[in-house]
């Protein structure tokens, strides 16, 4: 079975954000958890999965299957989760990387997020944004709040918000992202608790260095999407 974004280009990274998504979806989790994993050898892959959830999160079961190696500073975590946290881990982790002279690091959640197979393209479709870090793109926008003004938001299409759950970039320019990020948690108020309320004010006034994947290249968020047979095609789904 072939899955395909609203293009109809196939992509390397599913994102099944929501508490039912990936209930409504294990079809596709069974195919990609069946797959043969690959990643270039400059790109590290770091993660945020706590010691309560490491070992069923479902990317780190699919890293180990493949014997894909990966940082996770959250594995020893055992207090009351939430999703600020992840900005101290996920700096911690690309410093990691940077001691290991990557050049290249996929940060991704743990636990519901997975590759699709190989990845060998993802640096030339990053490289086509023209930017320094790329998120994922989604349908919602939350918190449901104005903080990223983006111009004429529309022409990007039905994925035209931020998703702080996959993010790629050179090392080097995610850590500089993420001390922006902490920086900015520490002089602001974030009733939400969201590392994703922080990431939409930074990349707001950071638009040339900071993108959204709205054409679903790389990753392909499946919450509130349509997922669907063309034509009858048992053989291919479609992902808009």
């Amino acid at each position: 079975m072939i899955f395909k974004n609203h293009n109809k280009e196939e992509f390397l990274i599913a994102h099944f954000q929501g508490k039912l998504t990936p209930m409504l979806n294990s079809l596709a989790i069974t195919q990609f958890m069946s797959n043969r994993i690959s990643i270039p050898d400059n790109i590290r892959i770091i993660t945020t999965a706590s010691k309560d959830c490491a070992e069923d999160a479902m990317l780190l079961k699919q890293l180990r299957k493949n014997n894909i190696p990966f940082l996770n500073p959250a594995s020893n975590y055992e207090g009351i989760w939430i999703n600020t946290l992840k900005i101290d881990f996920i700096l911690e982790g690309l410093m990691l990387a940077e001691q290991e002279t990557a050049e290249y690091a996929l940060v991704l959640d743990g636990l519901d997020v997975l590759f699709t197979g190989d990845t060998s393209s993802i640096i030339p479709k990053f490289e086509k944004y023209g930017t320094k870090v790329l998120f994922g793109a989604t349908k919602n926008k939350f918190p449901e709040v104005d903080i990223d003004e983006v111009a004429d938001r529309d022409r990007l299409g039905s994925f035209k918000y931020l998703n702080s759950g996959t993010a790629f970039g050179k090392v080097k320019d995610l850590i500089w992202l993420f001390n922006k990020v902490k920086k900015l948690s520490e002089r602001i108020n974030n009733p939400y608790n969201s590392d994703q309320f922080l990431l939409r004010h930074v990349f707001g006034v950071n638009q040339d260095k900071v993108a959204i994947d709205y054409n679903c290249t790389i990753y392909q968020l499946f919450g509130k999407a349509r997922v669907y047979h063309p034509d009858n095609n048992e053989d291919l789904v479609v992902v808009e």
